[in-house]
């Protein structure tokens, strides 16, 4: 974008106006965005549907990615920018992982085979599942089981091995041999089910810190208390719970009970920020103080809303700002950009549209950095998507696309495919 030239005022030498400097763009990717759901027209079969190209239209119909129903699943994306799946089966007898297979170049979408995880000791049924890479790009699993209890499961590090090698030193004419360290692959890419302890939850939600450490916000399935609790890894490479740090409870009169699943999103200074629908049904905000410690700031608010909300979401936009759209009672959509993280300055809440209904609700943003909020309807299966005017736009498309007619009442979830093929059916 270019300034318009401004030459009612002078500035001063080495000042600007505001908004004359931008960052330099982290969205210059090959990606598309993509869902994942459930699709009950056909049996609860995993499906997807996706961009075309890197920013172009949305594919005409949902492929299913693979035979078989389930019932809930999470998605993410592998450490080389495949999407992946992990899915309860409907019978519940195991949690299916399923990745894009290839490298993307073909001209068709495929995905590998299923990987059974199994289920978590004594659990018969899981109410959420949550994937998300580590700091290494290993993936992990989060199932909160319909007890109440969290569960995890991760892939193996690497195995580090020695190797004997031969190398010319530099200015020598003979080779010597040195033993260097050498990781390799595990035997067994996946680890066991761990347990997060008795602590029981309702809904759950996992982010990841600036260094990739990943941190869980959960609500505490006590409906007479609904506490707001985190836990993240202390360090890049956690191999147990006990290396966690372990539930801490972060609400409190300010910000009132947890009454939805809490956001959690980076801000521009690298800061995990976790939002939620709090005291008085409006937004409450708090921050990670310094960004990637264990301490937080005192809950706040990015404005009021005033009105019942009862749905948020949030996502960075392409100056690596926070952008929050919620949803009131009334099925309007409101959103809110911040422009700077350190001092909490926003820019206020915009109506920017009416959903078709109540439900499942996603936000990610495109190879452009434009930014897409996805709205589902847990009563009628339809899901739609609103975007950005334009990149770091206040403003949004006055139209929603329909990606699904009927059918998706279960959660889906929305994907940047870092690996498009060159061309899609």
């Amino acid at each position: 974008m270019t300034e318009a030239p401004r030459t009612e005022i002078e500035l001063e030498e080495d000042t600007a106006l505001p908004g004359a400097e931008r960052s330099e763009t982290p969205f210059a990717e090959l990606s598309r965005l993509m869902v994942v759901g459930i699709d009950g027209d056909i049996g609860n079969t995993l499906a997807w549907r996706a961009q075309v190209s890197p920013n172009g239209p949305w594919s005409s119909d949902w492929t299913a990615v693979t035979d078989g129903s389930y019932a809930t699943l999470g998605a993410g994306l592998t450490a080389d920018g495949r999407v992946a799946i992990a899915a309860e089966r409907q019978d519940h007898t195991a949690i299916d992982f399923i990745d894009e297979a290839g490298d993307g170049a073909g001209p068709v979408q495929s995905w590998n085979a299923p990987v059974s995880l199994g289920m978590p000791t004594g659990v018969s049924q899981i109410h959420q599942i949550c994937l998300i890479g580590d700091a290494a790009g290993r993936i992990s699993v989060f199932a909160l089981a319909s007890t109440g209890d969290l569960w995890w499961i991760q892939q193996n590090p690497d195995t580090v091995v020695e190797e004997t090698i031969q190398i010319t030193p530099p200015g020598a004419s003979e080779p010597i041999t040195i033993t260097v360290p050498v990781a390799q692959a595990p035997a067994q890419v996946w680890g066991n089910w761990q347990s997060f302890g008795s602590e029981k939850l309702a809904f759950f939600r996992a982010a990841s810190n600036a260094d990739g450490r990943i941190l869980l916000v959960g609500v505490e399935s006590d409906p007479n208390s609904r506490k707001v609790l985190v836990n993240q890894q202390t360090k890049p490479l956690t191999l147990t719970p006990e290396e966690w740090t372990g539930w801490t409870r972060i609400d409190n009169a300010a910000s009132g009970p947890g009454t939805l699943t809490p956001t959690a999103v980076l801000d521009r200074e690298g800061a995990l920020n976790i939002f939620m629908i709090g005291k008085d049904d409006d937004v409450v905000q708090i921050r990670q103080q310094p960004p990637g410690a264990l301490t937080w700031s005192p809950w706040i608010r990015p404005g009021m809303v005033d009105k019942t909300l009862v749905n948020l979401t949030s996502a960075f936009d392409a100056s690596g700002n926070v952008v929050l759209v919620a949803q009131d009672e009334n099925k309007a959509v409101y959103a809110n950009q911040q422009i700077d993280a350190i001092f909490q300055q926003w820019r206020g809440w915009q109506k920017i549209g009416i959903s078709q209904g109540f439900g499942e609700a996603d936000m990610n943003y495109s190879a452009d950095g434009r930014l897409f909020y996805f709205q589902g309807s847990s009563s009628d299966g339809t899901i739609a998507c609103l975007a950005e005017a334009t990149l770091e736009a206040t403003s949004w498309e006055a139209g929603w696309t329909q990606l699904a007619g009927s059918g998706f009442q279960k959660p889906f979830q929305v994907v940047r495919d870092l690996t498009p093929p060159s061309s899609t059916d």
